[in-house]
Formats: structure tokens, sequence, C-alpha cells
């Protein structure tokens, strides 16, 4: 399956589970990367986001005795967001740009 498809996998009105397996290219490098996502949209039922989120890590900790290791855990609330511009930029999240520090200006009447 394709990453843009899950999204259209995904209910609209009921939380899911995912675990998905990625496949692409970064930096030069081939990865086969699993990724595991909790979808919990907003017009779920109250009852029902609880119990999914209660049990999200139940459900990892018996995909790792399955030997389905999770390298990533994301959560979304619209099944809109599951895109594969969102599955890479989770396995591979930019870089923070660099802050530039505020050097203070001198007293006047100071000479260094």
């Amino acid at each position: 399956m394709d990453a843009g498809e899950i999204a259209g996998l995904t209910p609209e009105a009921n939380p899911r589970y995912h675990f998905f397996r990625y496949h692409h290219a970064f930096l030069d490098t081939t990865y086969n990367s699993v990724i595991f996502i909790y979808s919990c949209p907003m017009k779920s039922k109250v009852r029902e986001r609880m119990l999914y989120s209660s049990c999200k890590a139940s459900v990892i900790t018996v995909g790792q005795e399955l030997g389905v290791t999770a390298e990533k855990v994301s959560e979304v609330s619209d099944a809109v967001d599951l895109t594969e511009n969102f599955i890479f930029e989770e396995l591979h999240p930019r870089k923070p740009d660099e802050k530039k520090t505020f050097k203070k200006p001198m007293r006047p009447g100071r000479m260094r």
C-alpha cells in the first residue's frame, strides 16, 4: 500500500491503530521503516476515544512481541493529515534553525 492510501482507509468517525511499513529513500540511503499511527477523530464517541487511548501502549507491546517494532509512534486527529509527507517528516524531522544570539550593545560612554 502506498503512504497516501492510509487516509482513504481510515474512518472519519472512529479511532484506529495502524502499523505501516514505509519504504523510502533519505540521504542516499534506503529505509524500510515501521511507524505506528493512532488516529483519533474528534467526531468519534468519547467512550471510543478513551478506550483506544488507554489501549495504545498494549497494542504497541503486542506488536513488539510479534516482531513488529515501530520506529516512531504518531497520533493524528484527522484522517486527512495522514499523507506521505506527514509520515516522512515523522521519521525524518527537520532540524530547527539555529538561533542567532543577540549581543547587548555597550553602554554609552564606554569604549572597548
